[in-house]
């Protein structure tokens, strides 16, 4: 058994002491009262950098205009379209690890509106970002499908979202509102390479009451690299290694199984006898989720099935914050939803995570859930 760290990680909290600082790659903070005509140009304030405005006749009710320091944007009552409405930089930008795509927004009423990365100079919907759903979920894009993040989203509140550059896949947090009052760490994915990227907020449904903010910006520190900014990181993981993370953390890590092999990844563990557990059953196609106490485990969302292709990789995610677990599943080109439970009290304050029942695995990563620090986009620059 190996015990598995980050020696290089700075343990500070993020946003305590000297920043590192950030460079601007895009800056707008719609500073001056304005109306737009569609496909209108306009040049950031204070810059750098250049939008263009989509208000498609097509999208009935559509009007954005800035007054306040905020964008607003109607809610459409005919012709939704996510390319017919909002604004992107017809400036393609490199990936780079470290550069973010930020946006502080409130709806009135929200019914889908996307802020992230698009792959083309055109509106459309996100390959990779957030989706603020009608019904109140916070979901994202990975690779252009859908997953749900989370749920309980408030209307009238603002909530800042950063999504920001791996050098394969993004980092996904928000802030605001009771649910999220620091920085949250809310999925992290490792599918999309795509480049050049193109900033975009598009909107499909909402009523958008502000908007005051989009910039685009390069984080130093440990965002340069992918697994800088993680707790405890082992590139090349071995059965039954253990490690200490956070007590709300999200894991990852990269499995490719051979024929009847049981994956078993423990999180909040005290020991094997009182822990979580995720299984994942290779001969049987399951992924299944327990609480274990007093060495009896309790199947929790059950029912879950996976197929585990032997020699195919799949890379496991779980997130734990407070009561709540989420767990997903990603391939090379999809992120599958697989257990979403509430209402857990076994080791909510224990660190201890362990890996086993594998021959090959990968990036066994445990970054932080809570990001301390309750400010602006520079918040995560002292990473």
């Amino acid at each position: 058994m190996r015990i598995v760290t980050q020696p290089f990680l700075v343990t500070r909290p993020v946003g305590s002491g000297s920043k590192t600082g950030i460079t601007y790659v895009l800056r707008d903070e719609f500073t001056t009262d304005q109306t737009f005509a569609d496909g209108a140009a306009r040049t950031c304030e204070p810059g750098p950098g250049t939008l263009t405005i989509e208000e498609d006749v097509t999208v009935t009710g559509a009007n954005i205009q800035i007054a306040g320091s905020v964008i607003t944007m109607a809610r459409p009552s005919a012709g939704q379209s996510w390319a017919g409405y909002g604004f992107f930089t017809p400036t393609g930008l490199a990936r780079v690890n470290g550069r973010a795509v930020y946006g502080a927004i409130s709806c009135s009423i929200i019914d889908r509106t996307q802020l992230g990365w698009r792959i083309a100079a055109t509106l459309g919907e996100m390959e990779d970002g957030f989706q603020l759903d009608g019904g109140s979920n916070l979901s994202g894009k990975v690779n252009a499908g859908d997953v749900v993040f989370a749920g309980s989203l408030s209307a009238s509140t603002v909530y800042h979202l950063i999504v920001v550059c791996r050098s394969s896949g993004y980092f996904y947090f928000i802030r605001g509102g009771s649910q999220y009052p620091s920085y949250s760490l809310i999925y992290v994915s490792a599918v999309s390479v795509d480049t050049p990227l193109y900033p975009a907020l598009s909107n499909f449904n909402s009523a958008v009451a502000s908007f005051d903010t989009l910039t685009v910006y390069d984080l130093g520190g440990a965002f340069l690299t992918d697994f800088g900014t993680a707790t405890a990181y082992d590139a090349t993981p071995v059965a039954n290694d253990t490690a200490t993370g956070t007590a709300d953390a999200l894991m990852e890590f990269t499995w490719t199984p051979v024929a009847a092999e049981t994956l078993k990844l423990f999180f909040r563990r005290i020991s094997d006898d009182e822990t979580y557990r995720l299984d994942c059953d290779q001969v049987g196609g399951t992924i299944k989720l327990y609480s274990r106490t007093g060495a009896v485990d309790t199947e929790l969302d059950a029912g879950k099935t996976q197929t585990w292709t032997a020699g195919t990789q799949y890379r496991i995610v779980i997130r734990y914050a407070a009561g709540v677990i989420r767990t997903f599943v990603e391939t090379n080109t999809t992120v599958t939803l697989k257990h979403s439970v509430t209402g857990q009290t076994l080791n909510l304050s224990t660190t201890g995570c362990k890996c086993s029942g594998f021959a090959s695995g990968a990036n066994w990563a445990i970054f932080p859930y809570t990001w301390a620090g309750s400010g602006d986009v520079t918040t995560l620059a002292s990473a």
